[in-house]
């Protein structure tokens, strides 16, 4: 930029001396030297006026110290009619020149040679330089500061997430990472803060899954243990004695198969398997249900009455529907007083199939409503172990239906019996 407002400058000088000279004898020495002072700046200036002969018509000091090692070219270009302008620039000054023809018609007659010295600009230049050297060193600097505290932080940060990473590893699942900022590394801090927490929670729950896993097959393998040391210590145990006995083992063992089938169902669906979809009759697998019941309802004077007030076929698997309707119905006999029942209804609500399960039985209070579908919980233990019950039931009624994007409610009295409704999706067309 400087060097182009110093060409346009001494373009600007030449041309106002080219224009005195046209007007003037310029080989009239004393004419050429009152004009041209009157336009050059004679502290830092040098003018050389030549005819076309390249004789000197005037100069402001000797030929040999005012030109440069461009001037012969120059002086060529000048006399085919070019501006030829020359900047050089040192530690101490800029040094330009320009070479302008003295046109007269159609022709170069002569040639006007004006050379500067600019120190001041130069001073200038250098001051610029100097002050960006000063501030790129001070911004190096700074910003090698800020890069090594980025990188310490950064490093930090991540050796903070590979201890975790190595407690979480080893089980410690308590261990929290300090997540401090809004940065990337943060947020992962946060992300593996949450997901510890979940670990925390899946391990919590496996291990009151195994616990109580363990102390539902420990009962029967006691009971077992218990009945087999009797029979064995016992002399000259009567043979009725020796049966009962024996049924009561066969009766322990058949619990214990219950619950390693429940166990390994469960396992099964905590996979999340891929169900296969179909259409099923609602109202053909309560009916199926209710005639497998029948005799064990009839042995305790329950009766079973399934009532479809609208035909429904829902979009499910077969095998879990009838394995929801039949526990439920199950545990409606099982749980019912003498001379009780057991209505199923099913009827379509909006885009939903509605099945009902009512019964008389012994019901249950509202604080265990929300309990009774998690895994071995009971809500009448003693009862429920005399009856073969696992614990296990409602748990996996509750993940079939969840499977099959259906859901489940339960409304109960105790005393005075329970509700459940299942819905479901009704199959289009």
């Amino acid at each position: 930029m400087l060097v182009e407002a110093k060409k346009g400058e001494m373009l600007e000088r030449g041309l106002a001396v080219s224009t005195v000279l046209q007007s003037i004898n310029y080989e009239n020495t004393d004419g050429v030297r009152d004009a041209v002072q009157k336009i050059i700046d004679k502290d830092k200036e040098n003018i050389i006026i030549m005819n076309a002969s390249k004789e000197v018509i005037y100069s402001t000091g000797k030929i040999e110290e005012i030109v440069d090692e461009n001037f012969e070219e120059s002086y060529k270009s000048a006399l085919l009619g070019f501006d030829a302008f020359n900047c050089k620039y040192d530690e101490t000054a800029f040094r330009s020149s320009i070479t302008m023809p003295i046109m007269h018609k159609t022709y170069a007659n002569g040639v006007i040679y004006i050379s500067q010295i600019d120190e001041d600009n130069s001073k200038l230049l250098v001051d610029i330089r100097n002050n960006f050297v000063s501030v790129s060193l001070a911004i190096a600097v700074c910003g090698g500061m800020l890069v090594a505290l980025f990188l310490k932080m950064f490093s930090s940060k991540v050796s903070a997430l590979l201890k975790g990473v190595h407690q979480v590893g080893s089980g410690n699942y308590n261990y929290k990472i300090k997540a401090d900022g809004g940065d990337e590394l943060s947020q992962i801090a946060k992300e593996f803060n949450m997901l510890s927490e979940k670990l925390q929670s899946v391990e919590k729950i496996r291990q009151e899954f195994v616990s109580n896993a363990s102390h539902e097959l420990k009962t029967p393998l006691a009971s077992i243990k218990l009945l087999s040391d009797s029979i064995v210590q016992t002399q000259h145990m009567s043979k009725e004695d020796t049966l009962d006995f024996l049924r009561d083992i066969n009766a322990e063992i058949d619990r214990l198969i219950r619950i390693t089938e429940n166990l390994l169902y469960i396992t099964k669906n905590d996979s999340r398997p891929v169900v296969t979809k179909e259409v099923c009759n609602v109202s053909k697998i309560a009916e199926r249900c209710r005639e497998l019941l029948a005799g064990k309802a009839g042995h305790q004077g329950v009766e079973i009455k399934v009532r479809t007030i609208d035909d429904c076929r829902v979009i499910g698997n077969g095998d879990m529907l009838y394995q929801v309707i039949f526990n439920i119905m199950e545990n409606a006999v099982k749980y019912n007083r003498e001379e009780g029942s057991v209505l199923v209804t099913i009827e379509k609500t909006d885009d939903l199939c509605v099945t009902t399960i009512s019964d008389t039985g012994i019901g249950m209070a509202e604080e265990e409503k929300n309990k009774i579908f998690e895994r071995f919980y009971r809500v009448d233990k003693a009862r429920s172990r005399s009856i073969g019950g696992t614990g296990l039931g409602l748990s996996i009624v509750k993940d079939n239906i969840e499977l099959m994007n259906g859901s489940i409610e339960v409304e109960s009295e105790l005393g005075t019996g329970s509700t459940f409704r299942i819905k479901m999706p009704i199959a289009k067309g």
